[in-house]
């Protein structure tokens, strides 16, 4: 085995991580995995095919570690024990048949990527953990070259994507044609799926592994960081919205770790992407305003909340209300009736008369009453749908506005 000072040399004059890592491993003589914080392989150095220690069979068989491994790794604390750790450490874990050396790569200031050395082939001496060292320094180094290999995976259609996200493509024309060169597989109906990631508990899953956790959540998206936000790029062959059952199991991700994702409306030319990926940042900001535990924002249904916000921030949304809800309002307050919710429900349930019934708990009858007082007290029928569309407006106005919350009065008149 060659000393400190032959791997320092050696790796010196060594280009690229790989060839790097090839060095070392010479040196060392075990196997060496690089993994970026997501725990995907950036260069695996090993001469075995299988193993029977399960996270390095992992990394040999699927070149990342299973969702599995790594949460239990994050539940004895050895992703934050790496990441602050100034030297490298030896580790066995309860779930690993061979002890490591672990070591992590920083990019100034900020770890990047981790160094894992398995000891399948003999017992480390001191000289690993000085080599481990060196290893690591080396990387850093290499990884400073290409910024792109810790601040994204390295995968060029997100350069694309980014681009497009940021409007600075050129044209429809180019665009297919890079994604078509990239590989970017999307189906005739696309969405644009953004999920908030600054409240999100880092001691849990690192950023990186959850944009790949959820990539692979997703059958055929395309995932990213891109500023405080995961932006996931999905499509779909049915024309009316994502299929059950991805928007199922991110509804269940998303509420696993209290966060949530606005949806864009569909789409069908890539170079749409930074319209529809603003409509999914207002859907989720107007989702976080409307309160609620709605894990998953649809920008169909916020729509109306987004005109809302629009008239705003010109005027008072008052200004907007139709003058006839006042004395609606004014007469449930008066003479203690619900006329005003009966109305709200009567339009929130398409002007159906049984359903608006069932949500309040009347009889249909009772129903029918309510509705004739009402035209009754505004003086016109419900069949003047220019008006009851005002009037559907203001409430939805009203509800943005959190003017007033309806609640239901089963025991009034």
């Amino acid at each position: 085995m060659g000393g400190a000072a032959d791997l320092l040399s050696a790796v010196a004059k060594a280009k690229g991580i790989y060839s790097v890592v090839s060095v070392a491993y010479e040196m060392m003589g075990n196997p060496i995995i690089v993994t970026d914080k997501s725990w995907k392989a950036i260069a695996i150095i090993a001469k075995e095919k299988e193993s029977d220690d399960k996270g390095f069979n992992e990394f040999l068989t699927q070149g990342a570690l299973s969702i599995d491994s790594v949460s239990f790794d994050i539940k004895v604390k050895l992703t934050n024990r790496i990441e602050k750790s100034e030297k490298p450490f030896l580790y066995q874990g309860a779930n690993m048949k061979y002890p490591r050396l672990f070591g992590r790569v920083l990019v100034g200031d900020r770890p990047v990527a981790t160094v894992s050395v398995v000891g399948v082939n003999r017992p480390f001496t001191d000289e690993d953990y000085e080599n481990l060292s060196i290893l690591c320094d080396a990387i850093s180094a290499e990884m400073q070259k290409n910024k792109v290999l810790h601040y994204t995976r390295g995968l060029l259609y997100e350069e694309l994507l980014v681009e497009l996200i940021e409007d600075k493509d050129s044209g429809a024309g180019t665009i297919n044609e890079r994604a078509k060169a990239l590989g970017i597989g999307m189906k005739k109906y696309i969405y644009v799926i953004t999920i908030d990631i600054k409240a999100f508990d880092a001691e849990k899953f690192s950023v990186s592994y959850m944009r790949d956790y959820l990539e692979k959540l997703l059958s055929g998206s395309k995932a990213l960081i891109y500023g405080d936000n995961i932006v996931i790029i999905i499509s779909s062959s049915i024309e009316n919205g994502l299929h059950e059952t991805d928007i199922n199991v991110l509804r269940d991700f998303l509420g696993e770790y209290d966060m949530r994702g606005g949806v864009s409306r569909g789409f069908t030319s890539l170079e749409n992407l930074r319209e529809h990926y603003l409509q999914s940042l207002e859907a989720l900001s107007i989702g976080a305003r409307m309160g609620g535990d709605t894990r998953i924002c649809l920008y169909d249904s916020y729509a109306i909340y987004h005109i809302a916000k629009v008239c705003s921030q010109t005027a008072d949304l008052r200004t907007f209300y139709h003058p006839k809800l006042d004395i609606l309002m004014e007469y449930d307050k008066e003479h203690n009736t619900s006329f005003t919710y009966s109305l709200y429900a009567y339009l929130k349930y398409s002007r159906n008369i049984t359903e608006a019934a069932k949500a309040l708990h009347l009889h249909r009858n009772s129903m029918i009453y309510h509705l004739k007082r009402i035209e009754e007290i505004l003086g016109f029928p419900l069949t003047e749908s220019s008006t009851l569309l005002h009037i559907e407006l203001s409430f939805r106005f009203m509800e943005y506005d959190r003017v007033v919350l309806f609640e239901s009065k089963k025991n009034k008149k």
